[in-house]
């Protein structure tokens, strides 16, 4: 049962990693935010 929670905490984790890098494209493609913004994204999603 740990591991199992443990998993679901990690899947969701990841997924609300991708959606805020996913978040930090479409802001650096409008030109919102700066090129460091979406690498600092990018990077926290692949620790994730």
């Amino acid at each position: 049962m740990r591991r199992d929670a443990e998993l679901k905490a990690a899947e969701e984790d990841l997924g609300l990693t991708k959606q805020i890098r996913d978040r930090m494209q479409i802001r650096h493609d409008v030109g919102e935010t700066a090129r460091f913004e979406l690498i600092r994204a990018q990077t926290e999603f692949l620790n994730a």
